[in-house]
């Protein structure tokens, strides 16, 4: 869970190595988004907007039977997670509920790497699967 908030901490202050992050440091590499192949990779691009991202996160939250704020209005990462709804559960739900983004997040993150640096297409089903299972 530390890595997880660490990486949290990096999203907050635009720390996450990005591709668009990587071109202003002079990495030489393509911008195109590894999930979607048809954008540019930004922060903001890889978890909410992506075609895949936004797949991710509906078969997440229809799991679970809940509903969030959508992911294609993020502008903000900070705002986003402030608007994600408190909703009436016992303390155990609330705190379950709570880790939801978290995990999503995290596991685009680590399936962005594997797609990369391993290259292993983990395809949304199995992410999902994970997803569920860290929560």
């Amino acid at each position: 869970m530390l890595k997880v908030k660490f990486f949290i901490w990096c999203m907050l202050h635009g720390k996450v190595q990005t591709r668009d992050k990587l071109i202003q440091k002079g990495i030489l590499i393509t911008s195109i988004c590894p999930m979607c192949n048809q954008v540019n990779e930004t922060m903001l691009h890889l978890f909410f907007h992506c075609v895949w991202a936004q797949e991710l996160w509906g078969d997440v939250l229809y799991t679970l039977g809940r509903e969030a704020p959508n992911p294609t209005r993020c502008v903000s990462v900070e705002k986003w997670l402030l608007e994600w709804p408190q909703l009436h559960f016992s303390d155990f739900g609330k705190a379950v509920w709570k880790v939801v983004p978290y995990a999503v997040i995290w596991s685009i993150w680590r399936a962005r790497n594997d797609k990369l640096f391993r290259n292993i297409d983990k395809g949304s089903e199995r992410v999902r699967m994970t997803i569920l299972g860290f929560i």
